[in-house]
């Protein structure tokens, strides 16, 4: 979801829940770039898909930044928040390590967890 918003934000791609539920979530699944369970396998698809070229910024051999990595102006930023014995929740982040959209409104893992991680995407 929060690659979704990303892709409206630049693109202003239309998206309401009947396209996700009904459309994009059966053709990322079908394409493997999701899993059912909605874990990313290729970001980069995604917002291929979209309309957006980008790169994985990755810093000593990983695409998992610290949470103070410093994104660059334009950036596509997701933010990894945990909360001790819970899964963890990615939210699309401003590009400051801010959240800009929680798909889950006020999540209790944003609210009660600590950013553990981020992943960025360098538009090309």
């Amino acid at each position: 979801m929060g690659i979704l918003f990303w892709l409206n934000k630049l693109t202003n791609i239309s998206l309401s829940i009947e396209s996700i539920t009904d459309g994009i979530y059966k053709l990322f699944v079908k394409r493997q770039w999701m899993t059912e369970t909605c874990y990313i396998l290729n970001p980069l698809a995604i917002l291929d898909w979209g309309g957006v070229e980008c790169t994985v910024v990755t810093e000593n051999g990983t695409h998992r930044l610290p949470p103070d990595y410093k994104c660059r102006k334009g950036d596509i930023e997701i933010l990894f928040f945990k909360r001790p014995g819970h899964q963890g929740h990615f939210v699309a982040g401003d590009g400051k390590g801010n959240v800009a959209y929680d798909p889950m409104g006020r999540s209790l893992s944003v609210r009660d967890g600590d950013l553990i991680s981020k992943r960025v995407f360098r538009q090309k």
